[in-house]
């Protein structure tokens, strides 16, 4: 789903709620999460959706969204990943509705929510510039170690400290850098399996009925945990069996699941588990490359046009400090969108200069 699908499809909820329901004193509300609430706060790099997380609604409500198979009214499940008062936080959504007040978590307390699942697009989200530049460090540090917040919230202490790592690692900007194999796998099955739990009993069930695309990134995180004739068994007389014992066997021949993995020895649809973690890993390496190749046209462009960065900043509405470091030489600053953006203003100025047109002001 796009970002015009999700209003319109929040908009019809709306529409068929006050037809519905009828006039009332108070407006119902919902709060949503997940990635459609980045999408509909505009902090987020990817453009769509599989369906809106509504994580909470009036009862009156609560038939209605029911009745529409894009909304997912099962984000509750997640309430002990949401720090204690988020509801102080809340970001109202104008996005014309008339009856229901739409909300989300404010974009501290979604990072929370991000760094406990940790699968590959949170990682993504967390490190969208947008999201970045928005966020309030300050707050999310308070929310993180505060006793009643993240911790008053969490269903036990060791994934309250799984999160803390999480975190830690995100500030120092080296998530998707220092992003492991296994951990890649560990947040891979969350989202795949469609829960939050790596109890393997429970992912090759959800993978032999409703989702069979875990079957293969849970047998190499048993590889990485060694736990694969466990899970083998498990698997026994389902249709995973076959394919678990011939990866069991390639295993067997290359002594380490690195080995496997890099001697392009996996059957296809494991070997694309493995291409999806080496993409994430590598997305930072391959953007400040490119960043770095953007930076050295821009600063030709400003030079020749005349433009000062501070009028760069101002046009394009961007964070001085981030461009100032980025044109200085630091190639993690900005996003790859961001340096694009930089690059493809500076030229058209450039250009509007060379030929003594009017300058068009960005905005």
């Amino acid at each position: 789903m796009y970002k015009q699908d999700l209003e319109q499809t929040l908009l019809g909820i709306d529409e068929e709620a006050e037809l519905e329901i009828g006039p009332r004193d108070d407006r119902p509300s919902v709060v949503l999460v997940g990635g459609s609430a980045f999408m509909l706060n505009d902090v987020t790099n990817r453009s769509v959706t599989h369906d809106i997380d509504v994580f909470e609604a009036d009862r009156c409500l609560r038939e209605i969204i029911a009745r529409y198979p894009e909304v997912n009214g099962m984000a509750v499940a997640y309430c002990n990943q949401m720090p204690f008062n988020y509801e102080d936080r809340l970001i109202p959504l104008d996005i014309g509705a008339r009856f229901i007040r739409y909300f989300t978590p404010s974009l501290e307390d979604l990072a929370v929510m991000k760094l406990y699942a940790f699968r590959p697009n949170d990682i993504i989200d967390l490190h969208s510039q947008a999201f970045v530049d928005r966020l309030d460090w300050g707050l999310l540090e308070r929310l993180i170690f505060d006793e009643g917040e993240a911790l008053a919230s969490s269903p036990s202490e060791r994934s309250y400290q799984e999160m803390v790592c999480a975190y830690r690692q995100y500030k120092k900007g080296g998530a998707r850098l220092n992003l492991t194999f296994e951990g890649f796998l560990k947040g891979y099955c969350r989202e795949l399996s469609g829960q939050q739990s790596l109890s393997f009993r429970k992912l090759v069930k959800q993978a032999t009925t409703v989702a069979p695309r875990v079957a293969e990134p849970l047998f190499l995180l048993a590889l990485a945990q060694g736990k694969a004739e466990y899970v083998l068994g498990l698997s026994e007389g389902s249709w995973m069996e076959e394919g678990y014992r011939g990866v069991l066997s390639l295993y067997a021949q290359t002594g380490s699941l690195a080995s496997l993995c890099a001697e392009d020895k996996l059957p296809n649809r494991y070997a694309n588990v493995w291409r999806a973690y080496r993409a994430v890993k590598e997305k930072p390496v391959a953007d400040r490359r490119i960043n770095a190749l953007m930076r050295k046209r821009t600063l030709g462009a400003l030079e020749e046009s005349g433009v000062t960065r501070y009028g760069l900043c101002r046009d394009l509405n961007l964070n001085k400090g981030n461009v100032y470091a980025y044109l200085a030489g630091d190639d993690s600053k900005v996003s790859r969108e961001t340096a694009r953006r930089i690059m493809e203003y500076a030229e058209e100025r450039g250009a509007q200069e060379g030929t003594g047109r009017p300058v068009r002001m960005a905005g």
